[in-house]
């Protein structure tokens, strides 16, 4: 598989109401900056920005919170990391094939 074909199959996370309140939350009522909530909750400071001028503007919507639950969320959360570690891992063994072909031969990385 190459790493066209893998991009093109990611999923778009998608996060409830609540979720997003919770973020904004954090950002507005604890004092925390954007980039420290954003990373502690695994979202881009962009995203997190987006919501942030949403609420403030009243527009704040995604998806119903009935539809989702703990374990839906956490599912989600080690799909997308396992979807990072493969794209790693495709990454490293191009990379030794590469130093293969230079040379490099004594370079090993262990996927």
């Amino acid at each position: 598989m190459s790493l066209e074909e893998f991009t093109m199959k990611r999923v778009r996370r998608q996060f409830t109401v609540e979720f997003k309140k919770n973020a904004v939350s954090l950002v507005v009522d604890e004092n925390r900056s954007i980039s420290e909530v954003a990373n502690s909750l695994n979202i881009s400071s962009k995203t997190l920005s987006t919501w942030l001028r949403q609420s403030k503007e009243g527009k704040l919507e995604g998806k119903i919170a009935s539809n989702f639950d703990d374990k839906n969320m956490q599912m989600a959360a080690v799909m997308a990391e396992n979807q990072r570690l493969k794209a790693e891992v495709l990454l490293l063994k191009n990379s030794q094939r590469i130093f293969q072909k230079t040379g490099f031969s004594k370079v090993r990385f262990y996927c």
